[in-house]
């Protein structure tokens, strides 16, 4: 990803801006995201999702577990549109559960910035990923991701429960509303030990998602094949 453009610590959208080694001045975005989106300003964890609304992303399965998701104690909120009957079921699922779920339809870069910045979690519950972006931008900004175990999800998360001393996030069991519901049940789990959780937030933020790797990476390769065809 852009580190530049992706960078808490210079984003001008942010109400407060912070790094990894200024994690108490992230805290201030909770609640001003919150008011921002009518959202109550609760014990549990703030879990986001920034995504276009198509079979790929998964979102479609969001509203049909609505109803058992409204009964784990988080908030949850969605930026994103594409799919007409997915964005009216969003737009139910918000009415019905007022300052617990909000919905922004369409895309805000800057709106995105600071659901990131002020969220717990960031759920990307998609069918397939070739490689995924969304989960890395939710890290940069302290957000752990609850993804579906598939495509560049698999290769970028490590889950926190099979590896805990390398894990970063969540990984659904299954691609379904029932496996949206038990991921987002185990991070309910996670954040309520702040302490572990914490050390989680701290690990993922940490990780580095430049372009700098892949670049000399790139180098060595094509350096390689130079020598190889001469």
């Amino acid at each position: 990803i852009d580190v530049d453009d992706w960078n808490p610590a210079t984003d001008e959208a942010l109400v407060s801006r912070f790094s990894v080694d200024d994690l108490e001045s992230r805290s201030a975005n909770h609640p001003a995201l919150c008011a921002e989106l009518g959202l109550e300003v609760g014990p549990g964890p703030l879990v986001v999702s920034v995504s276009r609304f198509d079979g790929q992303k998964g979102i479609d399965m969001i509203p049909e577990v609505s109803h058992l998701l409204a009964r784990i104690p988080t908030r949850m909120a969605f930026l994103g549109s594409g799919d007409k009957a997915t964005e009216a079921a969003m737009s139910g699922v918000a009415a019905w559960n007022p300052g617990r779920i909000a919905f922004r339809q369409g895309f805000d870069a800057a709106l995105a910035h600071r659901m990131f910045a002020a969220a717990d979690f960031a759920i990307v519950p998609s069918r397939f990923e070739p490689c995924g972006l969304t989960q890395m931008q939710a890290m940069r900004y302290g957000a752990l991701p609850i993804v579906s175990d598939v495509g560049g999800l698999h290769d970028t998360v490590v889950d926190v429960d099979d590896q805990p001393r390398r894990g970063v996030g969540v990984k659904l069991h299954a691609v379904s509303g029932a496996g949206i519901v038990d991921g987002v049940h185990r991070a309910a789990r996670l954040f309520s030990n702040r302490a572990r959780f914490e050390r989680v937030r701290r690990r993922a933020m940490s990780l580095d998602w430049s372009w700098d790797g892949p670049a000399l990476r790139y180098r060595d390769l094509y350096g390689e094949l130079s020598v190889n065809s001469g």
